[in-house]
């Protein structure tokens, strides 16, 4: 009786320090891309912020481009 669904989202490597997550929304707002969700978590002293846009695409190679580390599901799994 529980509705779940898959979505898509982004694993982004940030410093674990205050702040960090402000590169990752700069990044998106100056290209006009919204944040829908966002959380994050610290396993084995790396920072990880896991972001939903509408245009998951576009915001991997915009960060990307800006030099942010996106992380594939591979390298997520072995943290």
């Amino acid at each position: 009786g529980v509705m779940a669904s898959f979505l898509e989202a982004i694993p982004v490597e940030v410093a674990d320090k205050p702040g960090a997550l402000q590169a990752v929304v700069e990044c998106l707002a100056k290209n006009n891309l919204n944040l829908d969700n966002t959380s994050g978590f610290v396993a084995n002293q790396r920072a990880v912020v896991i972001i939903e846009t509408q245009d998951t695409e576009r915001a991997k190679a915009l960060l990307i481009q800006q030099g942010l580390r996106v992380l594939s599901g591979e390298e997520l799994l072995k943290l």
